[in-house]
């Protein structure tokens, strides 16, 4: 019996570990193509697509990213441009010719996707499984997670390859604001350590 508590607990502090991993908010940006030459963007325009959740995703992202472009000496134009192809398409056309821009950042869904957990409380702490939209009369909470993969382009030209390209991952609560801040700031810091913005002159 003596052996008892001590795995008790250690399977406790197992589960709840678990539990904290499942439920934090991961976002990460990989990039695929670096770029090192030095730029000096000073008129962004910035384009974006997808469903009515993608859309909100990156409006939410880009509101962000308004507060660090400009102490960049950065000014921006955002563009949704729809959902299907051929509005796509002609949106972007139509975005290309009336903005004024020296770069283009394209953000473009890949794949979005909401899933929901369930919480329980077992040996008074907290372990969480995934229940999908099925009911559970024993579960206290549901946590929605937003599951977005995000392809960031940066080019200078739409005809020529793009100078930066990225994969933004996300695994977030579906209603944590407070994240998008966080995102727009490693997007920043990701830009600057592809020399996508210029250093500050003193």
């Amino acid at each position: 019996m003596k052996y008892c508590l001590p795995f008790t607990l250690l399977l406790l502090l197992h589960l709840t570990s678990i539990a904290q991993q499942n439920h934090r908010n991961n976002k990460n940006i990989e990039t695929i193509k670096i770029n090192n030459i030095q730029k000096d963007y000073k008129n962004l325009l910035i384009l974006g697509s997808g469903n009515m959740a993608s859309r909100k995703f990156i409006h939410d992202i880009v509101y962000e990213l308004n507060k660090r472009l400009g102490e960049d000496d950065i000014t921006y134009k955002y563009e949704y441009l729809g959902a299907d192809d051929a509005q796509i398409n002609e949106n972007l056309k139509k975005a290309v010719l009336t903005n004024k821009h020296d770069a283009i950042l394209i953000i473009s869904p890949i794949s979005s996707s909401i899933n929901y957990y369930a919480s329980r409380n077992i040996l008074n702490g907290g372990r969480y499984v995934r229940e999908g939209h099925q009911n559970d009369e024993s579960a206290t909470t549901y946590d929605e997670r937003l599951l977005e993969k995000i392809d960031l382009q940066i080019t200078e030209d739409l005809n020529s390859e793009p100078i930066w390209t990225a994969l933004l991952q996300t695994n977030i609560n579906h209603e944590a604001q407070k994240i998008f801040a966080a995102i727009s700031r490693n997007l920043i810091a990701e830009m600057k350590k592809n020399m996508l913005i210029a250093p500050k002159k003193k």
